[in-house]
Parts: C-alpha cells; sequence; structure tokens
C-alpha cells in the first residue's frame, strides 16, 4: 500500500493538437506517451472515445455569418466572429450543420485533417461567405488551462460536476492496479498517528487486500467495488479562464467547500494568481459572461 498527498500540475498548451490529445488521453489508460500520438488518437476517434477530444482548442476567425452557439463555443464579434471551443465541440457542431458550414469543415480539413476528415462538406447551403482563418489571438478570459489533478475519488467525484469543461480521468474499469493499491492520504481530516488516522489506515489495507484478492478471479472493474474515496486517481480539468474564477469561487474561497477538496484547489488558486495578476484576487461564482 503506497499513501501520498494531493499535487497538481498546470499542463502546457501544445501546438500540434493530435500530440496535447494524445498526451492527456493516456490518463485514461495509464498508458506511455509517444513521439508519435497519431495512431492512438485514431484510434480515439474510431472508437468514439469523445472526451478525449476535449483536451484541445480550436479558435477561427469567421466572416460572413457563424450560425455558432454559446452551448458549443465562446464567441466574440468584431470585424468578424472569432469562435473558440474544443475539437470535439467542433467536430459535432460541424457534423450536425455540414450543409452550412463547408467552408470551416474545408479549411480545418486541410489543416488538421486527422480530426476533421470523417466529416463530408457539402457547400451548396454555405453561408460562411469569406474568411475562415486560425484566430491569432482571443479574448483573455476565454484562455483555457489544463490542470492534472492528483488526488482522491472524493475530490474527482467533484471535479467532473463542472460539466462545461473538459475533464479526463483515469479508469479503475479498465486500470489494473499492480501488487499494491495507492491512497491519497486523509490530511485535510485527520493528523497522522492519531487515533482517526490509524482506523482510516487500516480501512485502506483491509480494501487492498480485498481488491487483490478479487483480481485472482475477476475483472479490474469488479474488484474496484471494494475501494474507498481515498483511493489515488488522476483527473485533468480542461477550462477557460472565467470557468476557473467560477471553480475558485465555490472550491478555494468558498468555506463550506468539502475540505481535501478546498486543501488542494486553494493550492491551485495561488498559483493562477501568480501566473495571471490581478484576475484571481476575488473570484466570483456566476459564469456569466
Amino acid at each position: 500500500m503506497k499513501l501520498i498527498n494531493q499535487s497538481f500540475e498546470i499542463l502546457p498548451e501544445r501546438e500540434d493538437l493530435i500530440k496535447q490529445i494524445g498526451e492527456r488521453s493516456r490518463i485514461c489508460y495509464q498508458s506511455e506517451n509517444q513521439e508519435d500520438e497519431t495512431k492512438f488518437v485514431q484510434g480515439i476517434i474510431r472508437k468514439g472515445h469523445n472526451s478525449c477530444l476535449e483536451m484541445a482548442t480550436i479558435s477561427l476567425d469567421i466572416s460572413g455569418m457563424f450560425p455558432g452557439q454559446k452551448r458549443y463555443f465562446d464567441i466574440t464579434s468584431g470585424q468578424c466572429y472569432t469562435a473558440t471551443g474544443s475539437v470535439r465541440a467542433w467536430r459535432e457542431y460541424l457534423t450536425i450543420n455540414q450543409h452550412y458550414c463547408g467552408r470551416i469543415i474545408g479549411f480545418l480539413k486541410k489543416h488538421v485533417k486527422l480530426l476533421f476528415d470523417d466529416i463530408n462538406e457539402s457547400r451548396h447551403l454555405d453561408i460562411v461567405q469569406n474568411y475562415v482563418g486560425f484566430s491569432q489571438k482571443i479574448a483573455a478570459h476565454y484562455e483555457r488551462v489544463a490542470v492534472k489533478f492528483i488526488t482522491n475519488r472524493a475530490v474527482s467525484h467533484e471535479l467532473v460536476r463542472h460539466r462545461p469543461n473538459g475533464i479526463l480521468q483515469e479508469s479503475q474499469r479498465y486500470c489494473r492496479y499492480g501488487d499494491d493499491v495507492t491512497f491519497i492520504k486523509p490530511t485535510a481530516f485527520f493528523k497522522e498517528d492519531t487515533y482517526e488516522w490509524n482506523v482510516w489506515e487500516q480501512a485502506c489495507k483491509t480494501s487492498e487486500v480485498d481488491y487483490l484478492e478479487l483480481l485472482e478471479t475477476s475483472s479490474p472493474q469488479a474488484a474496484r467495488t471494494v475501494l474507498p474515496n481515498s483511493c489515488k486517481t488522476e483527473v485533468i480539468l480542461y477550462a477557460p479562464l472565467y470557468q476557473w474564477e467560477h471553480i475558485f469561487a465555490m472550491r478555494a474561497v468558498n468555506s463550506g467547500a468539502e475540505p481535501s477538496m478546498r486543501e488542494i484547489m486553494t493550492q491551485v488558486h495561488e498559483e493562477f494568481k501568480s501566473r495571471y495578476p490581478g484576475m484571481f484576487n476575488n473570484p466570483q461564482p456566476s459564469v456569466g459572461r
């Protein structure tokens, strides 16, 4: 049995969308990154593991009329529309509206062929009249940031409630733990070497023994039923800055937040305040923009 503390890492944004999707998606399978993630991402698309396609963002400048919806995209208007959305949002929206967005589909198929090659392109009702191109600048609060959490299952249950954002999580159904199971220390609740801590630790040891015993005759998804909320998991939360403001308001500065959640999210909040001076000093719970 391994005991570790919660931790987090802010992930870099890569110019190579295939590589970014592949690297981040491997958290679900706990597999090793590859130099070329093409085949892995092709498999993701083929199997319809669409949540993985939320791990990269495309922002386009579009002149003429753009019928996109706020449900799918963050949209600003000026001399042209700037629409920002995940690869999944673009794929699903363009599949439904292929007769209206042929020029956008053609542009994306030309520049990121692997991600859009299976979407049919029809031009006869195309209402995008002029220019389509990658946007060089989007509104600051629409910038997206991915944070990888190593935390417990109680915290992850709350992280996945932030549905407008991209979320990937290590799978207990398919990932088989080895000879030992990793648990997150409950430092927000108990002090080490106290009676309560010892009770908690013994419960984890018992669940580990039961899990490994069940693995001998059943699958990981069956054996996981004996594991507690303290079991370690890995989660990536990918969100625009205005959503992070909402998350910090709910999970960091809110005194009623779940203690383990507040423990880790307070650290993330401090890192964001350092990276984006003045933006997160007074986070607000409203997500409206």
